[in-house]
C-alpha cells in the first residue's frame, strides 16, 4: 500500500492540513505526537507538513500467555494501562498481567526519556489548551488509540485529532467518540497487519527514533 512510513506520513500530513482548512478550524497551538516507533516515523512527516512541534509516546504491549500473537494490554510510558475489553483474561492471566505491567511500564518510560533527551526535546511537553494530533502507523485495533487519548486528555489538551494512514473501517465511528476528529487515508473493512501495509522493512531501533526526533527539533530551531 505504501513504500514506507515516510511516504505515508507525507500523504497523511497533506490530508490533515487540507481537512483543517476545509472545516475552518481556527489556528491553534498544536502538537504532533507519534505513538510507538512506527508512529513516530509517520508523525515526523505530519509535523513537518504542519510546521508543528513533534513529541513521542513510548509504549509496550503485553502478549497473551498462550497466544503470543495476541495483545491483551498496552502499557504507556506514563504508567497508563489499557486492556483489551473484547477478550476476557484467561485463568492465570491476572497475576501475569500485573507482573508484566510492573516490568514494562519502567521500560517504556526509560525508552521515552532516552529518545527525547538525546533529541533535545522535553520529556513532558506542555499540552494544556493545545490541539494535539496523535499519529499511529496504522490502527487495526483501538487499544493503542484509547491509551494515547487518555494520556493526552490527562495532560489537558483542548482538542484531539487521531490520525493514521490506515484505520479499520469499523473503528472510525468508535474512535470519533473519543476524539474530536479522525483522519485516515484508507479505511478498509479488513486491513492487513500493520507491517504488511509497508513495502520496506524499516529499521526502527532507538538510534533511528532519536535521529528522527533530533531532525524535528532542529527544524523548529531554524524556523
Amino acid at each position: 500500500m505504501f513504500n514506507n512510513r515516510q511516504e505515508a506520513g507525507k500523504l497523511l500530513g497533506d490530508k490533515i492540513a487540507n481537512e483543517l482548512l476545509a472545516v475552518g478550524l481556527p489556528d491553534a497551538e498544536q502538537f504532533v505526537i507519534g505513538v510507538g516507533r512506527g508512529g513516530i516515523m509517520v508523525a515526523a512527516q505530519v509535523a513537518d507538513k504542519l510546521m508543528s512541534p513533534l513529541s513521542a509516546f513510548a509504549v509496550e504491549s503485553i502478549k497473551s500467555i498462550d497466544e503470543p500473537e495476541r495483545d491483551i494490554a498496552i502499557v504507556s510510558s506514563s504508567g497508563l494501562v489499557y486492556y483489551d475489553n473484547k477478550q476476557s483474561c484467561r485463568k492465570g492471566e491476572q497475576s501475569y498481567l500485573g507482573h508484566q505491567v510492573r516490568r514494562l511500564a519502567p521500560k517504556a518510560r526509560e525508552s521515552q526519556q532516552l529518545w527525547l533527551f538525546r533529541a533535545g526535546l522535553e520529556n513532558q511537553p506542555e499540552l494544556r489548551g493545545k490541539r494535539v494530533i496523535i499519529v499511529e502507523d496504522g490502527i487495526i485495533t483501538d487499544m493503542l488509540s484509547q491509551m494515547a487519548v487518555m494520556a493526552v486528555r490527562r495532560m489537558g489538551a483542548s482538542e484531539i485529532i487521531l490520525a493514521a494512514p490506515v484505520i479499520s473501517n469499523e473503528l472510525m465511528a468508535k474512535l470519533g467518540t473519543i476524539s474530536d476528529n479522525v483522519v485516515a487515508l484508507f479505511t478498509p473493512a479488513e486491513p492487513e497487519s500493520i507491517s504488511q501495509l509497508y513495502d520496506e522493512d524499516q529499521n526502527m531501533d532507538d538510534v533511528e527514533v532519536i535521529r528522527i526526533l533530533t531532525l524535528a527539533s532542529q527544524r523548529l530551531i531554524c524556523v
